[in-house]
């Protein structure tokens, strides 16, 4: 008899369906139900009305949760002219701390508006949002607001940069003198000072000297007017010097490292002379936080490249790395190499 795959009859299926009715219902249910979501905390700060060319520096007052010790493990801003210049490393369950926001007016100009954000271990506010808003205002308008030199070869002559100043209100200020807090920067006006009216802009010329040392750098041109409303203007100039060695990479980051974790970890740096460079010696270096960090240099082709092996021997008790390794050396324009050390630590 050949074979035949087993049937229910129609009262046997009419047995079975209200049986299994419940059992779909439930797990429609369990698909349909949403997870666990982290939950984020909106904060709002303004700063009010502030003169361009100061640094604003307020706080923002975040509370733990009765119940839960909040620890920090990353901050991070929407923009570089606004910084958390301080954060505890955590806030006890039920109690309140201040993060202080500072923020650099140097090259802002109207309304603005920033974030900051704050990562933390807590599933009820994972992530802090602080919006800031902000009326930055100026008697003189500075266009462009800061000045870049771009990059450029050390020993190397450098084209001037200009900048326009106009006069924005009806006040009239004074420019009494021009500064620069960097010996390798020099500004100056090109018309007098007292040709700024409303109408007629005024101009500034900054030249940068071919003994600039090697490596980005940031500087300020420094305008002291005679209004007690606005005392001073600062210009911001950045740029890129390459000296006669070329590191790799540029920063040393050691990623998210787990408390738990066997080894901390090891990186490296390599440095090498650029064609045509003179040879050079890297005389001796130096790791911070002392401690924490081990470094040790490895000659490959002598006066020509070189190997640094940096190490986390221990993890800090703290959220963050935010450490250095600085090399001396003898040449010419880079004596001293800076590489910033950043890293991130979690339970």
């Amino acid at each position: 008899m050949p074979f035949q795959s087993p049937t229910l009859s129609p009262t046997r299926r009419g047995s079975l369906l209200p049986a299994a009715i419940p059992i779909l219902i439930l797990a429609a249910v369990l698909i349909t139900m949403p997870a666990a979501q982290a939950k984020s905390l909106k904060l709002s700060h303004d700063f009010g009305s502030v003169w361009r060319g100061t640094v604003q520096r307020e706080s923002v007052r975040v509370t733990a949760p009765a119940d839960q010790t909040v620890t920090i493990r990353k901050t991070r801003t929407s923009c570089g002219c606004l910084r958390i210049a301080q954060c505890p490393a955590s806030i006890p369950a039920g109690t309140s701390a201040d993060i202080v926001l500072a923020l650099d007016t140097n090259t802002l100009e109207g309304k603005v508006s920033f974030t900051a954000y704050i990562e933390t271990d807590v599933a009820k506010m994972r992530l802090i949002k602080v919006k800031t808003l902000a009326n930055v205002t100026s008697l003189l308008r500075v266009t462009p607001p800061a000045i870049d030199f771009g990059t450029n070869t050390w020993g190397s002559t450098v084209s001037p940069r200009r900048v326009k100043l106009e006069q924005t209100t009806g006040v009239h200020p004074r420019i009494l003198t021009v500064s620069t807090d960097h010996p390798a920067l020099q500004a100056s006006l090109l018309e007098r000072p007292s040709d700024l009216s409303p109408n007629q802009p005024i101009s500034l010329e900054a030249k940068l000297g071919n003994d600039c040392p090697a490596g980005k750098f940031r500087a300020r041109i420094i305008l002291r007017l005679d209004s007690p409303q606005q005392p001073t203007i600062g210009i911001p100039v950045t740029g890129t010097v390459l000296g006669p060695i070329n590191t790799t990479p540029e920063i040393i980051d050691f990623g998210t490292v787990s408390r738990a974790g066997a080894s901390p970890g090891r990186q490296v740096l390599r440095l090498k002379g650029r064609p045509g460079a003179p040879t050079y010696r890297v005389k001796r270096l130096e790791a911070t936080p002392n401690g924490f960090l081990t470094a040790t240099l490895t000659e490959d082709v002598p006066g020509e490249s070189y190997t640094v092996a940096l190490e986390l021997r221990r993890i800090p008790p703290w959220p963050t790395l935010e450490g250095k390794l600085t090399l001396h050396t003898d040449a010419p324009g880079q004596a001293r190499i800076v590489i910033p050390v950043q890293g991130r630590f979690e339970d």
